[in-house]
């Protein structure tokens, strides 16, 4: 009896041993499909180490000082301004958990992070002249300002983490702080070089493979590593490998020669939202690609389009009305050059027929041909029974019209560059 009672407790053990195990492995291998899924990158934590003190001692050295934070975990004089944001944007203070939504016109201070997402972008703003915005899909990481000198010459740092960045850095000697960008972990950094009154423009990416592409588009900018420092000319590119090792300078592609739509043109839609065809031509290379921007500000900040193309032309629909501008650039071997000059059109919603006035002969004629002879709209397209005919620049017209014996309908059409249509018609009866 004992002899069996044991027997039966060792076998429930056994079956519990192995329930645990089969529960373990499970566990496990989830844990391990979450891995490969979700691989961890490099934490902020580690990517803001520079800084030597933590969010605890800031907060105690700024409490010493008289210094406060500004709702938002920022300590001490704002580092920047987030002075403008499209679409969804988050950031994240020093010491803060969560990433939050962005606020426009807050204040960004040391080791504040920015991020951006598909279809948003930001601005940060320095001081006059330097200004910085993020494309979609990038993250940055804000440095506070450190002193350089005796004459206390200050100079802040943006750190992208990932994505692409564009701006102007301005260099004045009465400027309080002076900004430099680096990129990825900081083994390679951007400083304007083109003297005072002369700010460089720029834009700094991060590649897949760790490197850094900085491009200056105007002025004169230093890019400096572990292994030196590199001058770059106007229209031109520096890319740093991982390693800090920066390659030669390339030249940047020129820009297209735009087409359609002219630059002051009015496009006329009888609907709310209307579809635009882009066309422009190029000295293209194999595997070039284009790049169309679509804004509604000269200074294409408010940004209402953005498409990578291979082929030189495009159709933009669900544009509103109002006042549009658009430029097009061109990628090469992974450098994108400046855009030409950008051209500006207008969108009108118009659901007016167009005007239209036809002279008929008469409802009773003894002859097989008559004439025709009227004016629409201007740009409107005349049909008579369905035939296009030709209209001069000031919307006249004449057309000899073949009649059959008896009665016929006579129906002239207007269409205006919007779709609206206007018509006049008359019965003939021919009696010859």
């Amino acid at each position: 009896m004992l002899e069996r009672l044991v027997r039966m407790i060792l076998g429930r053990g056994a079956e519990a041993l192995l329930a645990l195990g089969l529960v373990l492995a499970s566990f496990l291998a989830f844990m391990g499909i979450l891995s490969l899924s979700f691989p961890q990158g490099t934490s902020l934590v580690d990517l803001m180490r520079s800084a030597e003190s933590s969010p605890a001692e800031d907060r105690t050295a700024a409490a010493a000082s008289g210094q406060e934070e500004d709702g938002r975990g920022a300590v001490g004089p704002a580092v920047a301004v987030l002075s403008r944001i499209r679409h969804d944007v988050k950031d994240r203070a020093a010491d803060a958990i969560a990433w939050v939504p962005a606020r426009e016109g807050m204040s960004l201070g040391d080791r504040h992070a920015v991020q951006t997402f598909d279809g948003s972008a930001a601005t940060i703003t320095f001081g006059e002249g330097s200004e910085l915005a993020l494309q979609e899909n990038s993250l940055v990481i804000l440095k506070k300002a450190e002193a350089l000198s005796p004459r206390n010459r200050r100079l802040a740092s943006l750190i992208v983490v990932d994505g692409e960045l564009r701006g102007s850095l301005a260099v004045s000697p009465d400027a309080p702080v002076t900004v430099e960008v680096e990129a990825a972990t900081r083994s390679a950094k951007i400083l304007s070089n083109a003297g005072p009154g002369a700010p460089a423009e720029f834009s700094v990416r991060v590649n897949e493979d760790a490197s850094s592409t900085f491009t200056v588009f105007k002025g004169m900018a230093e890019v400096s590593s572990e292994q030196g420092a590199v001058a770059v000319a106007p229209n031109h590119a520096v890319t740093v490998d991982s390693a800090g090792s920066p390659g030669p300078s390339r030249e940047l592609p020129p820009p297209p020669a735009l087409n359609s739509p002219d630059h002051g043109a009015r496009l006329d839609f009888r609907t709310s939202r209307s579809r635009v065809r882009f066309a422009w031509e190029g000295a293209a290379a194999a595997g070039d690609a284009y790049i169309l921007t679509v804004a509604r500000d000269t200074g294409f900040r408010d940004v209402v389009d953005s498409e990578v193309l291979s082929s030189p032309g495009f159709m933009l629909g669900n544009l509103r009305a109002g006042t549009y501008y658009w430029r097009v650039s061109t990628r090469r071997e992974g450098l994108e050059g400046p855009a030409g000059p950008a051209r500006e059109f207008r969108i009108v919603r118009d659901v007016r027929e167009p005007s239209l006035s036809v002279t008929f002969p008469g409802r009773i004629v003894s002859r097989r041909e008559i004439v025709l002879a009227g004016s629409a709209e201007p740009g409107s397209r005349v049909f008579v029974n369905n035939e296009e005919i030709q209209v001069d620049a000031s919307g006249r017209f004449s057309h000899a019209l073949v009649l059959e014996r008896g009665v016929n309908m006579v129906v002239v059409e207007a269409i205006d560059a919007a779709g609206n249509v206007a018509y006049r018609s008359e019965t003939v009866d021919a009696r010859y």
